[in-house]
């Protein structure tokens, strides 16, 4: 077992690893873009990818997570909604993959009133149509479970 916490991207991906070690982490989880906007963001730059390899080896992390967007909704029965969400995740996948992380996790989603077994059934076909166009084949979704709350 591993011991870590969420850190900062803040100024540059590359300097969480040495904010995790400042703090006692043996891994880190981190969000690789906004967790609050959906639209498509910069490319993280190879310099910046390479950095960050370089300072989890430097510092010795055990491996580090992302966290995918809060407002990706993988379940969304409105048809933008779950287009924007598919698209965000994807690039969270790529992004995970040019940093050389293994796990990306997520939450599934919300049924906006439409229903847990249409939302169960949204959130497998938004999984595999992601999974099967994301240029990130060494990332795993890794589910959030929820506790009940909203919808």
């Amino acid at each position: 077992m591993y011991l870590g916490a969420h850190i900062s991207i803040a100024e540059s991906i590359a300097l969480a690893p040495s904010r995790g070690r400042a703090v006692g982490c043996e891994t880190i989880q981190i969000f690789s873009r906004s967790p609050r906007m959906l639209r498509k963001t910069k490319p993280i730059p190879p310099e910046e990818a390479e950095a960050f390899q370089g300072a989890m080896a430097k510092k010795g992390l055990a491996g580090a997570v992302i966290h995918a967007n809060y407002l990706i909704n993988l379940a969304s029965p409105k048809k933008n909604g779950l287009r924007y969400s598919r698209e965000a995740f994807i690039e969270e996948l790529e992004r995970a993959q040019v940093l050389g992380i293994r796990d990306v996790i997520f939450h599934p989603g919300a049924h906006m009133g439409k229903g847990e077994a249409r939302a169960l059934k949204t959130i497998a076909a938004s999984l595999d149509w992601s999974l099967e166009r994301a240029n990130a084949p060494d990332v795993l979704a890794v589910l959030e479970i929820t506790a009940g709350q909203g919808t």
